[in-house]
């Protein structure tokens, strides 16, 4: 795997800055992962073969980060953020409801950050559960809410276990979380995702949110 490190800062400073992008390259040596790093964003014709973006968030407003050429373009990189703030939850958030694949702070210890690289590598988001349970609040504030409780409709678009991996993932939960709590492989779990998906025509977990909250909280579908 391979990834482009979206910085204005070098390895070679002495600032905070400079020793987070320093931990982050050492932190993707040791996990295989070869990088290249510049202050000008890659062109879409070579992001094209870029498996990871890492977006250095240092004195980077939520705008920018969003009007970043990169970031608009449908590309299939998975976009990360890193030198974040833990206290900015407002740039946490947008990047989970864009599709980022994760988040990684300022003073993160080594440990987790190698966790979370591995999770990234392995396919899986890297967002704290707290930023994930703030997002749904969010998206639940703008369905009207119904103490009437009906049963979900499972006739014609997911089977039971989807139904339940998608209240999972709703919930915040990854796919270990969800094999453990369903005593499943998280091989399986990985299969129904794609199905649930290719399903509901949804790219990622932030949409299938969406899709779950506009279909089951507006249609009073409720648990």
């Amino acid at each position: 795997m391979n990834a482009f490190i979206l910085t204005k800062s070098k390895p070679s400073g002495k600032s905070k800055s400079h020793n987070v992008l320093q931990s982050i390259m050492d932190i993707m040596d040791a996990c295989s992962i070869e990088f290249d790093y510049g202050a000008v964003e890659p062109s879409t014709g070579r992001a094209k073969n870029i498996d990871f973006l890492f977006i250095d968030a240092i004195n980077l407003s939520t705008k920018d980060l969003f009007d970043l050429a990169i970031v608009r373009a449908e590309l299939p990189l998975n976009k990360v953020l890193f030198n974040v703030d833990k206290v900015d939850e407002r740039i946490q958030i947008s990047a989970l409801k864009a599709g980022f694949g994760g988040v990684f702070f300022t003073n993160e210890p080594i440990e987790l950050t190698v966790k979370g690289l591995e999770k990234l590598k392995s396919g899986q988001r890297w967002f704290s559960r707290e930023i994930m349970t703030k997002l749904i609040e969010q998206l639940v504030t703008h369905y009207p809410h119904s103490n009437k409780k009906t049963k979900l409709e499972t006739d014609s678009w997911l089977t039971k276990r989807e139904l339940a991996i998608t209240e999972r993932i709703a919930e915040g939960a990854q796919n270990q979380e969800i094999a453990d709590s369903l005593h499943i492989s998280v091989n399986t779990v990985k299969t129904h995702v794609y199905s649930i998906f290719r399903k509901t025509s949804c790219r990622n977990r932030v949409e299938l949110i969406r899709w779950y909250q506009a279909r089951f909280i507006e249609n009073h579908f409720i648990d």
